[in-house]
């Protein structure tokens, strides 16, 4: 008799390890999609203040562009290009996928960040990087093309 209570009591405590496992599994997914649903909403930049953190790191000394969209070739290029000439790191936040408030964020960031750009180094200094990053991309692209030919 004490026997068959000591099975049942292992046979009830197996099964609620196991529901408990599977519970805790499903949990896991479900919170694993709504941080997905969440990031395609912006949820985390809907708060935020593009303008204000702008200013913060422009404060501090590290004025960065937010980028967002389909990466291009030259980013590396880019990256040392605004870093050398204007001390601006670029920070990509987000690829293709954006949502309305990462997008406005990321506008009113780097809107306050080229005004200081504009007054720091002059209005056209902003437009002048990105010609001289493109003329740098493209003259290694052309370097990069003539040395496959020639194999």
């Amino acid at each position: 008799m004490k026997r068959a209570y000591i099975v049942g009591l292992l046979v009830l405590g197996l099964s609620a390890v196991i529901f408990y496992v599977q519970w805790s599994t499903r949990e896991k997914e479900r919170a694993a999609r709504q941080a997905v649903i969440d990031h395609l909403k912006g949820k985390e930049y809907l708060d935020r203040d593009g303008k204000k953190e702008a200013q913060d790191d422009i404060a501090r000394g590290t004025p960065k562009l937010k980028l967002y969209g389909l990466e291009v070739g030259d980013f590396d290029e880019r990256a040392a290009v605004f870093r050398r000439r204007l001390g601006v790191e670029l920070d990509p936040i987000a690829g293709c996928i954006v949502s309305d408030p990462l997008v406005k964020y990321a506008d009113a960031y780097n809107a306050e960040v080229r005004r200081f750009l504009a007054a720091k180094f002059g209005p056209n200094a902003f437009d002048d990087v990105e010609r001289e990053s493109l003329r740098l991309w493209e003259s290694k692209k052309d370097a990069s093309l003539k040395t496959n030919e020639s194999r």
